[in-house]
């Protein structure tokens, strides 16, 4: 586990949702699927657009592509809100 690892998962396990955005894409960059799933899964279930893109791309990647469809409709539901605000 490098440094940076270490200090994102003490942020994330203490509820801190960009570190676990941060957290779950470096577990997907190493390859663990798995692991970076959980990590994307509370924030975006929080309403984080980021992290339901994120979930979205990982379970597309797993093969979970009706998942994956549901969390980009949330992404882009959320980004087309804020837009219609500006």
């Amino acid at each position: 586990m490098n440094q940076a690892e270490f200090y994102y998962r003490q942020a994330a396990n203490q509820g801190n949702t960009e570190a676990q955005l941060n957290l779950g894409g470096l577990l997907e960059h190493q390859g663990n699927l798995e692991e970076a799933e959980g990590y994307y899964r509370h924030p975006a279930e929080q309403g984080c657009s980021p992290a339901q893109n994120s979930l979205g791309f990982c379970l597309e990647r797993k093969g979970d592509f009706q998942g994956a469809f549901l969390n980009y409709g949330k992404a882009a539901r959320k980004v087309i809100s804020l837009l219609v605000l500006i």
